[in-house]
């Protein structure tokens, strides 16, 4: 339905819920706790509007600097920006360099991504934003790097994290458009959720198996599209012709899939 995508980590504290894309600061009554075998939710519109279908994924023994282990290739974490933010600011101490890494700040700026396919300092935005500079300005061997802007260095708040390396579960990848449906191969296994944004100023797109086969819902606060994500395949996944996956273009698509 129309509701804004949500994610929770075990970093978060108390009823916490942050936004992917909304320039919009954490709620509460979302996903109220991260449990053993699964989670709780409250009764925010975001998780738990009566006779809606919601569809969730979760990633488990996430590697944490609170107890510095954890997974191989998925982290989860915080920082907080004091008074002054400092440009070419490195997050440190983290176990790998990851292909991945997404940030939201608990405060009134909207989510950020940046994967190990966007050159020199590039990062990305899950709502219609271009890629910009100043943002995830680089991935370090032991971390990131991140600007002054406030989508990554808001004054005085925390900044949720969390990061994935490439491998045999998860793939970053780019694409060109074409403006007719094709296939993307180059994933090289059959994704379980999917995550697709063009390079300028179109909204992003999500897509779990869960769904059905040609529906892909828009991180924004928007109900799912066709012809956008239209199936997952054994490489990869096909895209139709909507502008959200597939306008013509030299390398204008980034994905992630798990």
């Amino acid at each position: 339905t129309t509701q804004a995508s949500v994610f929770r980590t075990s970093a978060m504290s108390g009823d916490s819920t942050a936004y992917i894309d909304s320039a919009t600061a954490n709620l509460a009554g979302a996903i109220t706790a991260i449990n053993g075998n699964g989670f709780s939710i409250g009764t925010s519109a975001t998780v738990s509007t009566s006779g809606t279908t919601y569809y969730w994924t979760a990633y488990g023994n996430a590697w944490e600097p609170e107890n510095n282990a954890g997974a191989s290739d998925f982290y989860v974490g915080a920082y907080f920006t004091p008074a002054t933010a400092i440009d070419s600011q490195n997050i440190t101490r983290l176990p790998f360099q990851a292909d991945l890494v997404t940030i939201k700040a608990n405060a009134a700026a909207a989510g950020t991504f940046k994967t190990s396919d966007m050159t020199g300092d590039l990062a990305g935005f899950f709502a219609a934003t271009a890629e910009t500079t100043n943002v995830v300005q680089a991935l370090n061997t032991d971390g990131f790097q991140t600007g002054t802007a406030a989508n990554v260095r808001t004054v005085s708040v925390m900044h949720w994290y969390f990061g994935f390396k490439n491998g045999t579960n998860f793939k970053v990848g780019t694409y060109s458009g074409t403006g007719s449906a094709q296939s993307i191969t180059t994933v090289a296994f059959q994704p379980n959720n999917l995550w697709v944004k063009a390079t300028g100023a179109t909204r992003g797109v999500e897509k779990s198996t869960e769904m059905v086969a040609d529906s892909a819902a828009p991180f924004i606060n928007v109900a799912p599209i066709n012809n956008a994500l239209t199936a997952m395949t054994s490489t990869g996944f096909s895209v139709g012709t909507a502008a959200e996956t597939n306008a013509s273009g030299t390398n204008n698509y980034r994905y992630v899939a798990w």
